[in-house]
């Protein structure tokens, strides 16, 4: 049988108001005055016809003001009928795959699977399953169901990429699948200590259960970690995980072996292997180690050999005194050498027009914005919509309003602090970003810059924060905007509100910055595979690649990430710690249950539809006399 409830019962609270019109009909209620008359006579029309109507009226005002009210508060308590309704959802076990690179290998994916099988086997009676594979990008391959069957056959055909792993990636899908849903979250992986990149990603809602199913560490693996080209010939560094061996290396040149020789590998070394095979531009270099019983994914590195054109990079200053500003940073991208160097101009802010005057340059750096109108704001906007590459820092001589009204929606909300009570420091947060990869040996650069003012800078959505200060405030946020690239830096690059200029680590930030910038219409010199949407750049090989508004494409290579080869773990108990959460606990099943059916029924519409029609005929009641 059916009954009424309320999904937000508290608002029938509200129905106490309807003793407003109860007061305001009892202020209305008049006594008529008595008058002694010493002949009736002269009375000829009594209204006691209009006194009775008059009393009638005020009485409908009261009740259609009293439904009014009432119907106000059971439309805000959301009112639906409970009986007849599906049966609740069961909670959910999400199954969480890693098929990153270092899962590689028939023994590792054997024991992936059936791992994977195991945990859908253990999940409680009467959960719904569900299977999600991830390494840098994640995807579900079988929604919450509870045929288990069908979950099992998926986790058969379950095979490794050449993907780096990215936890984060994988638990925010895991969150998606789980939504308002109780449940647990089982992730099969290696526990690779190197997974935790840091980024933007939901995290599970409090409450949910977090179990770790270990696949173990990696096994003693041997593989290429870099191939380079130098003007005698090729340089290979080969890296051995485990005891010592000999191993044989070859080279190829557009799919032919050139070379080949044994080398001796020590316990835990690396060795670099070198030949004289003369390499023209464009030839397609492969280097390749057998290793028949380790990881496949670092058994070749690819290398197109080319001959790159320094990229025009653009200052952009405030004029007079503060050109002053863009002087360190002009001199630290003019000490760029060999392949990342760049051809660098300052400009003054006021000098920037229209289009025609950013044509033919990759990346700007702006350090002043004086000068500077709003048409030169949009063409900025503009510049990098067609695929360019822009940093702003702010600093004295920048004014973030203005260029954030010609970008418009995706420019990083900015709000200018005061002078820090004590010095705040950088810490790279995310050394997997081709922008600060070159930091993943030396996390720890930044150690001595210190800042005495910065910005709040808020990415929009789809942002990553590539450097945060010690504070946990992003430093350095970087997104996409149309075609091209944008950067936001929260202070300046002129030793004005920081140190950052005079450290050795300030070159190769702002080089490598510039060059990820320039990346939308520079070809890279690599791709890690997986992570890149290009055609082909999920294995490693060399593809054709596009940039945008260039019509001749480019051959790229693509490897894998050498640290998914990286063989330091962390313990179960630690990894369950480092999940995310969210500060919103689940709802329960009856919830759930109950939200759905009152969206569906949708009864407050009605109510306050009644409202309205009660209100209109009080007016129109009301205006009688």
């Amino acid at each position: 049988m059916s009954s009424l409830g309320f999904l937000s019962p508290l608002f029938l609270l509200g129905a106490l108001a309807v003793a407003v019109p109860i007061v305001l009909h009892l202020l209305r209620q008049r006594v008529d005055p008595v008058f002694e008359f010493s002949a009736v006579k002269f009375l000829r029309r009594v209204p006691v016809e209009r006194a009775r109507r008059r009393r009638l009226r005020d009485v409908l005002l009261f009740l259609l003001r009293a439904l009014a009210v009432l119907l106000l508060a059971i439309g805000f308590a959301r009112p639906y009928f409970q009986g007849g309704a599906a049966p609740p959802e069961p909670p959910v076990t999400v199954v969480l795959a890693d098929v990153s690179a270092s899962m590689g290998g028939e023994p590792r994916t054997a024991k992936l699977r059936d791992l994977v099988r195991a945990a859908i086997d253990a999940a409680p009676a009467g959960h719904a399953v569900g299977l999600v594979r991830f390494a840098a990008t994640a995807d579900v391959l079988v929604a919450p169901t509870l045929d288990r069957a069908a979950v099992k056959a998926a986790a058969s055909q379950l095979m490794p990429g050449f993907g780096p792993t990215m936890y984060r990636v994988g638990l925010a899908r895991a969150a998606e699948v789980l939504g308002t849903k109780r449940g647990r979250v089982v992730v099969v992986t290696d526990l690779q200590s190197g997974g935790w990149t840091a980024g933007a990603g939901t995290g599970l809602p409090s409450g949910t259960e977090v179990a770790v199913s270990d696949v173990g560490a990696l096994p003693r693996n041997t593989g290429v970690a870099l191939l380079t080209s130098t003007p005698d010939g090729l340089v290979a560094r080969v890296r051995n995980a485990g005891g010592q061996r000999d191993a044989t290396v070859s080279f190829e040149v557009n799919g032919v072996r050139r070379d080949g020789r044994m080398v001796r590998l020590a316990e835990n070394g690396t060795v670099d292997v070198t030949t004289k095979i003369a390499v023209a531009r464009g030839d397609r270099v492969a280097a390749r180690v057998a290793d028949p019983d380790g990881l496949p994914g670092d058994d070749v590195m690819w290398l197109v050999r080319s001959e790159p054109r320094p990229e025009r990079v653009v200052i952009i200053v405030s004029p007079g005194a503060g050109q002053q500003d863009g002087i360190y940073a002009q001199r630290a991208l003019q000490a760029l050498e060999g392949p990342r160097a760049v051809d660098v101009t300052v400009v003054a802010a006021d000098r920037v027009l229209s289009s025609e005057s950013l044509r033919g340059i990759a990346a700007i750096v702006v350090v002043g914005t004086a000068g500077l109108d709003r048409r030169g704001a949009d063409t900025l906007a503009a510049f990098v919509r067609a695929g360019g590459g822009l940093l702003v820092t702010i600093g004295p001589s920048t004014n973030p309003e203005l260029l954030a009204a010609g970008f418009g929606q995706g420019f990083p909300r900015i709000r200018l602090g005061p002078s820090s009570d004590r010095p705040l420091a950088l810490a790279v947060a995310e050394t997997r970003h081709p922008a600060l990869d070159v930091f993943a040996v030396d996390p720890g650069a930044f150690n001595d810059v210190r800042f005495s003012r910065v910005a709040d800078v808020l990415g929009e959505g789809g942002s990553d924060v590539l450097v945060r200060f010690d504070s946990g405030a992003p430093a350095l946020v970087a997104a996409t905007y149309g075609r091209g690239r944008l950067a936001v830096f929260a202070s300046d690059l002129s030793n004005r509100w920081n140190d950052l200029a005079l450290q050795p680590a300030f070159v190769p930030f702002l080089g490598e910055t510039v060059r990820w910038l320039a990346g939308a219409r520079t070809p890279p010199e690599t791709l890690v595979a997986g992570t890149s949407p290009v055609e082909g750049a999920d294995k490693p090989g060399v593809i054709a690649w596009k940039a945008a508004g260039i019509p001749d494409a480019t051959q790229v290579a693509v490897n894998v990430d050498p640290r998914e080869f990286d063989p330091a773990r962390q313990e179960a108990n630690m990894f369950v710690d480092r999940v995310p959460r969210e500060g919103a606990a689940l709802t329960t099943a009856a919830e759930a249950v109950a939200r759905r059916q009152e969206a569906a029924q949708g009864l407050w519409r009605y109510g306050l539809g009644l409202m309205l029609v009660s209100l209109v005929v009080e007016s129109l009641v009301g205006r009688r006399t």
